[in-house]
């Protein structure tokens, strides 16, 4: 072989080579990019869900003449489907709302955290059906902030349809066979006028009224008439619950101050002043709140509160000026250097036709430049109806 042909066999040889550790390097590479990703998918575990102290569905974020979206919350411990609910304006529309979030029409799990689960019957394939049985079933008791209609007008018009359904439950025979409506004395005064009067023809016998003593903590059980062993009562066991007199312009509010094993939930319903009278004074009330020892600012993970439009005429509304006023009362009073724990979920008042967003946006822009100024550094989140969060 001459010199020449065994420089080409050995350029051939290079050659092979060449390819053959290409194709292995493509080979590894696919396995890399490809295979190994997919094995590490098949060996690890589900992502688990959030643990919550609160789970809160949002029934209602606000107040406005033009939706149906008037202020309230439904909330739960984690992974339980027994709710209360903390004001009603618009119960039925935020339970669609949730409902149509989670797909809930065609599964018993939420979408948005697989620990919320609420076993509907197999026959129950309707919206209206599905809608009715949390409504019936899985919403267990009301906390009432005012009684004023934009607080309770959806627990009104709904009653009717609210009687526990014994068919749909997994332990009838521990049922309470009625639900509890909690709050103010002169609340709970209303609602009884309402329910037995010209103005509303329902059967008062299907809600236990219960006046909540204010200054004073309550085994939420208790206010529910939940003994041990009863249906839905190991939901509650472990939170306890105390309410504040408040102002609602010129009259008196509740805010409720839920507490699940030193987590706390605070929900202030309508709270603040009045354009026109001054009689009632709430910021006064408001810092017998931040001074009350039961309540434990590093603890407080969820504070729930409407606020005006920036320009607004408040009628028991706080201001974004008025939320970051009291913040800061909170902070100093309790001798806080910052609160950045404390997520406030504000709940826009529209008096006017505007928009969720437009309303969202007046109160933030105002909300970001005062707590800049003032050092107030909570987190303020504006919320969907139908939302479902993990506090």
């Amino acid at each position: 072989m001459s010199y020449t042909d065994q420089e080409k066999h050995k350029k051939m040889r290079k050659l092979v080579v060449i390819s053959v550790v290409t194709i292995v390097v493509i080979i590894i590479g696919y396995l890399i990019g490809v295979l190994i990703p997919r094995i590490i998918a098949w060996t690890t575990p589900a992502p688990v869900p959030p643990s919550c102290n609160f789970t809160v569905i949002y029934t209602g974020t606000g107040v406005t003449p033009s939706t149906n979206i008037y202020s309230g919350i439904m909330i739960s411990v984690d992974g339980r489907d027994g709710f209360i609910a903390l004001d009603a304006g618009s119960i039925f529309a935020g339970v669609r709302a949730f409902v149509e979030n989670n797909n809930l029409l065609t599964e018993d799990v939420a979408s948005s955290n697989t620990k919320i689960e609420f076993n509907f019957p197999d026959s129950m394939k309707s919206e209206t059906e599905r809608i009715g049985m949390i409504l019936q079933n899985q919403l267990i008791g009301y906390f009432l902030g005012t009684i004023d209609l934009s607080h309770v007008l959806g627990l009104v018009m709904h009653s009717p349809q609210d009687v526990f359904n014994n068919e749909t439950v997994r332990d009838a025979s521990n049922l309470p066979t009625k639900k509890s409506i909690i709050g103010s004395t002169s609340t709970i005064t209303g609602m009884q006028n309402v329910f037995d009067s010209p103005l509303w023809s329902m059967e008062p016998d299907n809600y236990l009224f219960t006046p909540i003593i204010p200054d004073v903590v309550h085994q939420v059980n208790d206010l529910l008439h939940f003994n041990d062993g009863t249906f839905y009562a190991k939901y509650f066991n472990q939170i306890k619950v105390k309410s504040y007199q408040t102002c609602q312009g010129d009259n008196f509010g509740t805010a409720y101050l839920f507490d699940r094993n030193g987590a706390q939930l605070l929900y202030l319903s309508a709270s603040g002043g009045n354009t026109f009278n001054k009689s009632c004074n709430w910021r006064e009330n408001m810092n017998n709140i931040w001074s009350d020892q039961f309540l434990q600012p590093l603890n407080l993970t969820a504070l729930f509160v409407e606020v005006s439009s920036v320009n607004a005429t408040t009628f028991g509304h706080m201001t974004p000026y008025d939320l970051i006023g009291t913040l800061k009362d909170l902070m100093t009073i309790r001798s806080l250097s910052s609160i950045t724990s404390l997520d406030v979920y504000v709940q826009p008042v529209r008096e006017e036709y505007a928009s969720v967003d437009s309303a969202a946006a007046d109160i933030t822009s105002v909300l970001t430049f005062m707590s800049t100024v003032s050092g107030v550094d909570a987190t303020f989140n504006f919320q969907n109806q139908g939302d479902l969060l993990c506090t």
